[in-house]
């Protein structure tokens, strides 16, 4: 679902592994794919969280 921009939110977002390559010489082991499958199984198995 598409929404109209909340208050506070910004124009535009961009964003690049570029600076992070050149300062720290990381690169990520995972794809987007990769990253939202295993945050959503996390979810999944934790609804609450971390709990206090």
């Amino acid at each position: 679902m598409i929404a109209a921009s909340r208050p506070g939110d910004p124009a535009r977002l961009v964003a690049s592994s570029q600076r992070v390559l050149e300062v720290l010489g990381w690169v990520s082991q995972y794809g987007i794919e990769e990253i939202i499958r295993s945050a959503w199984k996390w979810h999944q198995s934790q609804p609450q969280g971390y709990g206090d």
